[in-house]
């Protein structure tokens, strides 16, 4: 019969990085961030339910839309600033 190898211990769970915001505090601390966000997915969800009934120009206004809406998204989440 041969001895098995000793159990290794387990490792304590990572705690992340010292002094990162958690996701709560986050969610309190940024607002507009995540009033852009909820927009943004409540409008892509509509556009699901109704792309395939849409006319190509409003297809196109659309994706303006979504890009505008990303693009906000990207600033709030880099610098906080808001709508420009």
């Amino acid at each position: 019969m041969r001895d098995r190898p000793p159990r290794r211990p387990r490792k304590a769970p990572r705690k992340g990085r010292p002094g990162a915001a958690r996701p709560a505090d986050e969610r309190r601390t940024n607002q507009a961030l995540r009033e852009v966000l909820d927009e943004l997915l409540a409008y892509v969800r509509s556009l699901c339910r109704t792309i395939h009934t849409m006319s190509p120009s409003e297809i196109e206004y659309a994706q303006q839309r979504v890009e505008w809406l990303a693009e906000e998204v990207w600033r709030l989440a880099l610098d906080g600033s808001g709508p420009s």
